[in-house]
């Protein structure tokens, strides 16, 4: 899977929104477990990242499903999509997923997450590393935390 969403900068504005990810299979496999999401509101945007647990037809199988849990509602906060992801996925293997939105306005970047995935502010001036909390979505998670920071000197 490759994909890139971008959005242009509305008059006046000073940034951008611009997404891109690149998934491929696993050697020996047809379908890749990876899978993200972009969705955008006015100044808000939210992005999902899944990743299935293992390989294969299974795995692109959960992340699918958090894909479409998060088509659903995805302006709700991380935290309250992560446990509608969790619910959607039960039916499935599981995915580590990290869920993101962006509050240009505001100047705020909130995030979720259950499992093995992590997101990556980057700016010239700064840069933050946002993490994702124990368990799988689907699987076994703790009750869904929501970190949030204040992006003031980085790009939202």
């Amino acid at each position: 899977m490759r994909g890139a969403a971008s959005l242009p900068a509305p008059p006046g504005a000073e940034h951008a929104i611009e997404v891109g990810a690149i998934a491929l299979a696993a050697p020996g496999e047809r379908v890749c477990g990876d899978a993200w999401a972009f969705a955008v509101d006015g100044h808000r945007a939210s992005l999902i990242v899944a990743d299935g647990l293992g390989h294969g037809p299974d795995a692109a199988e959960a992340s699918s499903a958090a894909l479409e849990a998060f088509a659903h509602e995805p302006m709700a906060s991380p935290a309250t999509m992560l446990g509608h992801v969790h619910m959607r996925l039960r039916s499935t293997r599981g995915a580590a997923v990290m869920l993101f939105q962006v509050d240009g306005a505001a100047g705020t970047v909130r995030s979720a997450g259950a499992g093995n995935v992590m997101g990556r502010l980057v700016s010239g001036l700064a840069d933050r590393t946002l993490l994702s909390q124990h368990g799988t979505a689907g699987v076994t998670i703790r009750t869904p935390e929501e970190a949030g920071t204040a992006c003031h000197r980085m790009p939202c």
